[in-house]
């Protein structure tokens, strides 16, 4: 018989493997860059719907909220209320919303309201400040008077007084 035959090739550790230069075929290589391309549109379509996917979002928002108020929240809380909504929404349309008041929207709406939980007057309110200040709505300060002048009613002395 043949010994050469049964005996297996024996390699020294110094010889270097064969090399696999198969990498990726062109199926595979073709196959991602159209999943990129489609996430691509995706993501553009996205930017582009995403202010009426917010919007359609604060409709459902709304409806949640104004249907689990809770008995002692006003007339005027609540046509407060319908009205920041409507006016948060127009300003999303208009893509002319203040970005801290959309966090702070964020955080209402993160957690929606149960029914078993009616809302509060004083939520109703803190969630009529946020959506004012979304769309824009003035913030009304007290009447503050310039630097240095005295308030009125008091003197300048007494005004600037070290107590």
């Amino acid at each position: 018989m043949n010994d050469e035959a049964q005996t297996p090739e024996v390699r020294t550790p110094f010889e270097p493997e064969p090399a696999d230069l198969g990498g990726c075929g062109k199926p595979v290589v073709i196959g991602c860059l159209a999943v990129l391309v489609l996430l691509a549109i995706g993501f553009v379509v996205f930017l582009a719907k995403a202010r009426n996917m917010l919007d359609w979002a604060l409709l459902q928002y709304q409806t949640a909220v104004v249907a689990n108020l809770a008995e002692e929240v006003t007339v005027e809380e609540r046509e407060r209320l319908v009205s920041a909504f409507e006016d948060a929404r127009a300003a999303i349309r208009e893509n002319r919303m203040e970005p801290s008041a959309l966090q702070k929207l964020q955080r209402f709406m993160s957690s929606p309201p149960k029914p078993d939980q009616p809302i509060t007057p004083d939520t109703v309110r803190e969630l009529s400040e946020v959506l004012e200040s979304l769309a824009g709505a003035p913030v009304e300060f007290p009447e503050a008077s310039p630097l240095g002048a005295p308030e009125p009613g008091t003197t300048a002395s007494a005004h600037h007084a070290v107590v």
